[in-house]
């Protein structure tokens, strides 16, 4: 999916965060703690309700509370995903939007931050919205979300080390605070234990990339991974891939990735296997003649499937099956890409 670049009309340089005298990391149990104690002043709802009403008088240590509290809300996930978020998605590809855009865009957003009320990307186009249309003091309050969000993820950290990273709730902050910055993505992610450490390209201040701590996505994520045990029955037969999920966004991955969504899997009662796509971009060709005539085994130990012959230990491809009541996954993590395949057998 291609990244839509957060532009905002105020400036935090990278100056400014170096010469900052403190950070401080959060401590999401105690954050939770205190969300929950209906008697504080961090209490959940009223903090989400200042916060819907731009109430300028947050403190930092609310805004700290709200932004990495609502991890622990219900609608709280580590990847989201929408019609409203696929349609903008559309939209932003030809560019900023233009003025016949404008009821579908204001529509799509409201939406979206309903379901995610962090979304940055939403809340700037919103902002650009109001501003075309003369709404100067919708697209002031929506400047300030924006700010509230940013200012509480840099008073986290600094990013320039895996000790000190930045601290975010959603890997799309990752890509929008470097934009913020005025750094330009290099097309490089390095997943560091629950850190990932993103390559910038060459600037004046000598800076090779952030880091950034993604510890409530991942554990969300690894929610996922609680499945119930498969068997060969439920393996055999054709599954579909509906939908992929990037993990890290990796941009290197975006064709592969689209190709995934036009392909399938076959696995047969011989154990025989069979990857097939409509898709004819040169990673799926590949991937295509890298599986040739493989076969399949299942791993009762951790849910997995790998893919290959007994000649090379069933190297080619090793995914986990994850059972949910209504979703399959098939997820991947080979040497830091994170795949997850959304399946439905045919």
């Amino acid at each position: 999916m291609k990244k839509i670049i957060l532009v905002v009309l105020f400036t935090v340089t990278i100056t400014n965060i170096l010469q900052a005298q403190q950070y401080e990391k959060p401590t999401y149990s105690e954050i939770e703690k205190e969300i929950n104690d209906s008697k504080s002043n961090f209490y959940y709802p009223k903090l989400i309700e200042r916060f819907n009403s731009v109430d300028s008088t947050l403190t930092l240590s609310e805004k700290r509370h709200l932004y990495y509290g609502f991890t622990f809300q219900k609608g709280y996930s580590y990847k989201y995903k929408s019609k409203e978020l696929s349609d903008l998605n559309e939209i932003l590809k030809k560019g900023n939007p233009q003025e016949n855009d404008f009821p579908k865009v204001m529509t799509d957003c409201e939406a979206i931050l309903k379901q995610n009320p962090f979304d940055l990307r939403a809340m700037n186009y919103k902002r650009f919205v109001f501003e075309k249309k003369g709404e100067a003091r919708n697209s002031k309050k929506q400047l300030a979300q924006i700010k509230m969000v940013l200012s509480t993820i840099i008073s986290s950290g600094d990013g320039l080390s895996k000790e000190n990273p930045f601290y975010v709730i959603d890997s799309a902050h990752c890509y929008d605070l470097l934009a913020l910055l005025g750094y330009k993505y290099e097309g490089n992610e390095k997943p560091i234990e629950n850190s990932l450490h993103i390559k910038i390209k060459e600037n004046d201040k000598k800076i090779e990339g952030f880091y950034f701590d993604l510890t409530p996505s991942l554990k969300a994520f690894n929610a996922i991974l609680s499945a119930k045990a498969i068997d060969k029955n439920f393996m055999i037969g054709t599954w579909k891939i509906v939908d992929v999920l990037d993990s890290n966004d990796n941009k290197k991955l975006t064709s592969l990735v689209n190709g995934f969504k036009k392909s399938s899997m076959t696995f047969n009662s011989d154990m025989s296997f069979q990857f097939k796509s409509t898709d004819t971009s040169k990673g799926i060709l590949e991937f295509l003649r890298i599986m040739g005539n493989s076969n399949y085994t299942i791993n009762a130990n951790d849910n997995s499937i790998s893919i290959g012959t007994p000649k090379d230990n069933y190297s080619l491809l090793k995914f986990k099956v994850i059972k949910k009541p209504k979703m399959t996954f098939f997820a991947i993590d080979d040497n830091g890409t994170q795949l997850t395949f959304i399946v439905e057998k045919q």
